[in-house]
């Protein structure tokens, strides 16, 4: 038989400390299954949950709140909404304040506010949303924010009180319709053409969404692991780092600034300003580097969370303790 030391490993709750004191008394591969177990747990604990169990509802707001908090990016307020379990609903407002909220209020219950970001937990069966009709929908559009098509003749119609998808779902619906212009306050134009960059208008209030022509309907694929999603999004900032500015261009769309970025090894930000100016910046600015301005986009590369970290120290502690018990085990025999 043989003893181990008595200084419990981070990984191990105190609750199972006793255990691993006593594996000299137990089999030892019944040990190992019991601690993989353990780890398996606790690594499995929150997953499942996260931005993508919520459906956005954008400009809108729900009453309810649980608690508020200030300065946190959308997915630590998701974090914070799924950790509370009497959080249904969040809110993620444009001004970075995110409020836990005990209910999913109806479409009726939700009011409009420019500066507003629903969240609902999505529930049960209905967790993927339908897909849309074959063939279009809103992903059969390439989104240039901040931008307007002007032209009278060219409207097609106008309604409000619509979400982003069924706007789209109206020019799938209309052979005539080429592009949408979907607004802040929940305006849906219908648009009989696509504007050139050199006819579009720049507003802070805009969302064009132009229909994907021909082979290009599916963006090329970014490389793994960056575009878009690699970015974390803070509106309305500009980050004051004229040293670290790596170029200055004008690009279409944030995609293909986001897509810049990610081709440029030294980039770890980038902003997107509503005049479409794509700056490459070498640095990830702090909250107190950032200013305030309303033709700001910065994205910020996502950094490796500290939850990964952390599991990859727990997994490295379980590898060790799995090598000294297959140790003992072999001098035990």
């Amino acid at each position: 038989m043989f003893s181990i030391s008595s200084t419990r490993p981070r990984f191990l709750p105190s609750s199972w400390f006793s255990l691993y004191l006593q594996v000299d008394r137990m089999d030892h591969r019944l040990v190992c299954l019991t601690l993989f177990l353990v780890l398996l747990a606790d690594t499995a604990r929150g997953q499942g949950c996260g931005l993508s169990a919520f459906q956005h509802v954008p400009q809108t707001h729900c009453r309810g709140d649980i608690s508020t908090t200030s300065d946190r990016s959308v997915e630590a307020c998701a974090q914070a909404c799924c950790d509370n379990p009497d959080c249904k609903s969040f809110q993620f407002s444009t001004l970075r304040n995110c409020y836990l909220i005990n209910k999913i209020c109806t479409a009726e219950e939700k009011f409009r506010t420019p500066a507003g970001n629903m969240y609902d937990r999505i529930q049960g069966e209905s967790k993927a949303p339908p897909a849309p009709a074959e063939g279009c929908g809103l992903s059969a559009f390439q989104h240039v924010p901040q931008t307007h098509c002007p032209g009278g003749e060219n409207l097609l119609s106008r309604t409000s009180d619509r979400s982003v998808e069924d706007c789209a779902q109206a020019c799938c619906d209309n052979p005539a319709c080429k592009s949408f212009q979907f607004s802040t306050y929940g305006d849906c134009y219908l648009i009989s053409k696509i504007c050139t960059a050199g006819e579009k208008m720049s507003t802070p209030a805009g969302n064009m969404y132009d229909r994907i022509q021909g082979e290009s309907k599916a963006p090329a694929p970014a490389p793994a692991g960056c575009g878009l999603s690699a970015f974390q999004h803070v509106p309305g900032t500009h980050c004051l780092a004229y040293g670290n500015v790596l170029s200055k261009t004008k690009r279409g769309s944030a995609e293909a600034c986001a897509q810049a970025c990610c081709d440029n090894p030294a980039c770890k930000s980038f902003q997107f300003s509503t005049e479409q100016n794509c700056y490459l910046i070498s640095k990830i600015c702090t909250a107190g580097e950032k200013i305030r301005t309303p033709t700001g986009n910065m994205y910020d590369r996502i950094q490796a969370s500290k939850r990964m970290v952390e599991a990859k120290e727990t997994l490295q502690d379980l590898r060790d303790v799995l090598l000294d018990l297959e140790e003992a085990a072999e001098i035990d025999q």
